[in-house]
């Protein structure tokens, strides 16, 4: 049987882990980390340490519904398909969060873009994606 991750730090609930190889890998719920902040008087340590917590999903709901949760997006995927071959990094301004609100602004390329950083050097690509719709790609060409 699955041990306890750490209990939600809102309502004080027992967290089922879901995984035993790892010390907090909370099932229904979510986990936080911070590497602290300008503003806190308590932990801000500049050290690369950071601090974990779970929120069960009942109170994340609670507090979305509350409006107590920003939504932000600092990446978004790259898409061939429904295939993720990579990451591009944005800004989106904090907007209120209510549960079932996501990011779902994709990028999506053509197949002959995979890869190409020349045309989209802002992607970090995914090296295995992008080898694998290469290999895909020279299947189809009959190479």
């Amino acid at each position: 049987m699955p041990r306890e991750a750490l209990p939600c730090a809102v309502c004080g609930a027992a967290v089922e882990n879901m995984d035993d190889t790892y010390a907090n890998s909370p099932y229904a719920a979510t986990a936080f980390q911070t590497h602290g902040h300008y503003g806190s008087t308590i932990f801000d340590p500049m050290n690369g340490s950071y601090l974990e917590l779970n929120v069960c999903d009942s109170c994340v709901r609670r507090l979305g519904e509350e409006g107590k949760i920003l939504l932000g997006q600092d990446r978004k995927r790259v898409m061939t398909g429904s295939l993720l071959v990579g990451w591009m990094k944005v800004w989106r301004e904090l907007v209120p969060w209510k549960p079932g609100i996501e990011a779902d602004d994709d990028l999506q390329v053509e197949v002959e873009q995979v890869g190409d950083s020349a045309l989209l050097p802002e992607v970090e690509w995914d090296a295995p994606a992008v080898e694998y719709v290469r290999s895909e790609q020279a299947v189809e060409e009959g190479e």
